[in-house]
């Protein structure tokens, strides 16, 4: 009598496979979460920058005179944003820095804009 032997996996086979399983799980969960995050970040700064260019706009309605140093009152879609336009003035020209920071993840970020304004004589 003859007896075939049955091609099978074993215990410790399955174990290994399994395990090789789960630390590409592992792997595949923390680019993804990476990726969450990172995608929320640029989302941010995409509010900051849409922010800053509104800020400048609204100077840029306005006289050549009432461009000042100030606090912008910012708007709400960021985190404990704050909006500081600096103003520095030379000859018939206003160099203005709009700088927009929030709070994202426990942590402060920022995003700056920058232009100058010409006075028209």
């Amino acid at each position: 009598m003859e007896f075939k032997t049955a091609k099978s996996f074993t215990l410790i086979e399955l174990m290994v496979a399994i395990a090789i399983l789960a630390l590409l799980a592992t792997s595949l969960l923390t680019a993804y979460s990476s990726c969450v995050f990172l995608s929320l970040s640029n989302r941010n700064l995409t509010k900051a920058a849409n922010n800053a260019q509104h800020v400048l706009e609204e100077l840029a309605s306005g006289s050549y005179d009432q461009i000042a140093t100030q606090a912008h009152p910012g708007f709400n879609n960021l985190k404990n944003e704050t909006i500081m336009i600096n103003v520095t003035a030379g000859a018939n020209k206003k160099e203005v820095l709009v700088d927009v920071a929030w709070d994202e993840r426990g942590r402060e970020n920022s995003f700056t804009l920058f232009t100058v304004f010409h006075k028209n004589e």
